[in-house]
């Protein structure tokens, strides 16, 4: 097996989520512009994993171990994003799945079966963390300071959040 890509929608852009947050075209194109994008794409330090459960497992997390550092924990990676982008009023990602070659145990099962639903074309619903100041009244996200990974879920607060 070697890496596949895919493309997936983050969110529309404008359009509310199922709890009502969104954002305006200005904070996807301050992200874009910023050194936080620049330094997550570059250094591939946007990761995913196979499912948001696993970021908190059993609903909470090990007081001794950072939220961060639960997928390492985990072997839970599956994928970096690659690209940020815009394209027809979404913003967009472009994700690199691992190699399952290049791992053994459970990481490399989870990182297969992944890669085995998108070649075989399945629109994996997709969640993106997002480090943002959302307005306490409009729910408008105004500035995202970060996006520290896409992960697969299927349940994704953004309806149009998946591969394409």
């Amino acid at each position: 097996m070697a890496e596949v890509k895919c493309d997936v929608v983050i969110f529309k852009i404008n359009k509310k989520s199922s709890r009502g947050y969104y954002f305006k075209e200005k904070a996807v194109d301050d992200f874009l512009a910023s050194d936080a994008c620049r330094k997550r794409i570059e250094e591939r330090t946007a990761m995913g994993i196979s499912t948001h459960f696993e970021r908190h497992p059993d609903g909470v997390h090990d007081k001794k171990v950072p939220v961060v550092d639960q997928a390492l924990i985990n072997r839970s990676f599956t994928h970096y994003i690659s690209k940020f982008y815009k394209k027809n009023g979404y913003f967009m990602a472009e994700l690199t799945i691992f190699d399952p070659e290049l791992f053994s145990g459970e990481a490399k099962d989870k990182i297969a079966f992944i890669s085995g639903l998108i070649q075989s074309g399945v629109k994996l619903p997709t969640s993106a963390g997002i480090k943002a100041f959302y307005n306490p009244i409009t729910k408008e996200g105004e500035k995202i300071y970060d996006i520290i990974g896409i992960d697969w879920t299927m349940g994704p607060d953004f309806e149009d959040s998946k591969v394409q």
